[in-house]
């Protein structure tokens, strides 16, 4: 049992580093624990090391994501159902995200990469001038956006910063290349 414990463990940890690291690329913050959920969670059979519970806002709302690990996912389902359940009656908005889902390769890289771009620093101008170039070109692709702002230290960084902040979207579960389609996020 020790054993197992521990692989348990080890996969919330490597869990837990994931799920920070999709946060990166999202526009969302931690706002820290959910000690309320975290005690229905562990009412309804959880245990601590079979999910990871962490509160996140955005500039609209205010949610918390409960990030099972696979093996919780694939047997504490009803459990991990019953935490929502209680928690929506509470007022309180839970996103239940299975391990695996978190763990796509594809997404996890891209979220790498959008996270590595936060500390960017972006003009006025340039942030226009990709705005512009994407809704007059629908379907735009990040390439396309980087040469507006050619001139800029890292142009494809700056691109994939305004993604992290929310200002342009991209489909996070494809591979990261060169003619990904850029979108304007709709607020």
């Amino acid at each position: 049992m020790f054993a197992c414990e521990q692989r348990d463990a080890s996969d919330l940890l490597r869990l837990v580093r994931q799920v920070f690291t999709a946060v990166s690329a999202l526009p969302v913050e931690v706002d820290g624990a959910d000690e309320y959920v975290q005690e229905l969670a562990g009412f309804h059979g959880l245990q601590p090391s079979e999910a990871f519970v962490v509160k996140l806002r955005s500039n609209t709302r205010s949610f918390t994501l409960i990030a099972a690990t696979t093996r919780a996912w694939e047997q504490k389902r009803p459990a991990l159902l019953s935490t929502k359940h209680d928690a929506r009656r509470a007022r309180r908005h839970v996103l239940l995200t299975p391990a695996g889902w978190v763990r796509r390769p594809a997404f996890l890289d891209n979220c790498a990469l959008i996270g590595t771009s936060r500390s960017l620093r972006i003009t006025a101008t340039d942030r226009m001038a990709i705005i512009a170039r994407v809704r007059e070109t629908p379907g735009v692709s990040l390439e396309d956006c980087a040469l507006e702002i050619a001139s800029h230290d890292d142009p494809v960084g700056a691109v994939l910063k305004m993604v992290g902040e929310g200002l342009l979207r991209m489909d996070l579960r494809t591979p990261m290349s060169p003619d990904i389609c850029v979108s304007v996020s709709v607020s």
